[in-house]
């Protein structure tokens, strides 16, 4: 099968995140607020919070890591004009009885100058997929104190 996008994968493992600086620069985060339209429900987190921590890389603070007490995700971003398109996943979690969660990879489009987000998600080994669409507003300027504070949740 062709790739719809060569050179990502390995531009991906070189630099962890793809950015075009200055837009993105670090101490800033998105918080979003996403409803679900399509597929089973609970799956597309409703209160989601990028984080960039000004150090060249992203995490995902969301209803997901909150729920389950995973660590934030790390999230690889791509700027293309004025859309970040995203992409991170979930494995390895258990809920409070310690059922096993399935596996999901997110991808997602944030329109910088809107401030809304598509969200998509697919759990590995199933053939359902759940979206969602929402908004999302910027906090620049963050201090190393509120990058963390953000990142513990």
């Amino acid at each position: 099968m062709k790739s719809r996008m060569p050179g990502l994968a390995a531009a991906t493992i070189v630099s962890g995140i793809l950015l075009a600086p200055p837009a993105l620069a670090g101490g800033m985060a998105y918080n979003c607020t996403i409803k679900q339209t399509a597929g089973p429900g609970g799956w597309v987190p409703r209160d989601l919070t990028m984080v960039f921590d000004g150090q060249g890389s992203a995490k995902i603070v969301d209803d997901h890591t909150r729920g389950y007490k995973a660590a934030p995700r790390p999230v690889r971003v791509r700027q293309k004009g004025d859309a970040l398109k995203l992409r991170w996943s979930y494995g390895m979690m258990a809920d409070v009885y310690d059922n096993p969660i399935p596996s999901f990879i997110f991808s997602g489009t944030l329109d910088t100058k809107t401030g809304k987000i598509k969200v998509r998600g697919k759990p590995q080994r199933y053939s359902e997929s759940v979206r969602g669409n929402g908004t999302c507003a910027l906090r620049k300027n963050l201090s190393d104190k509120e990058v963390n504070r953000l990142l513990r949740g």
